[in-house]
């Protein structure tokens, strides 16, 4: 039986929204994730394992004014891929006001 192989590392991580003391990460799966996927956040001196193959994160704790490296690493049963990073500075006044959206959807005859 042939051994697995890591996957490869996850794409296009991205900020969706920033909370007052934290950020929704977004993140494109690998393109060979090799078996099934969680993923670890690693942002300062904290690790997160996310112990789930969404591709989506609110990581919270973040302090005003402070730079993070931010990573993910995708993990299978053979390792952890190489790390997607960002550099990110946390700002709490650009937190989004609104908690709630509400769409409306009309149908003209």
């Amino acid at each position: 039986r042939a051994k697995s192989s890591v996957p490869t590392k996850p794409r296009h991580l991205t900020i969706t929204r920033v909370f007052q003391d934290g950020v929704e990460l977004n993140w494109m799966p690998p393109s060979e994730p090799n078996g099934e996927l969680h993923y670890i956040i690693q942002y300062g001196s904290n690790t997160t394992n996310t112990a789930s193959n969404l591709t989506y994160y609110n990581l919270t704790g973040l302090v005003n004014g402070t730079t993070y490296n931010i990573t993910v690493m995708a993990v299978n049963s053979a390792g952890n891929s190489t790390s997607d990073v960002m550099k990110y500075t946390h700002n709490s006044a650009t937190a989004s006001k609104c908690k709630y959206v509400m769409i409306f959807i009309g149908i003209v005859r």
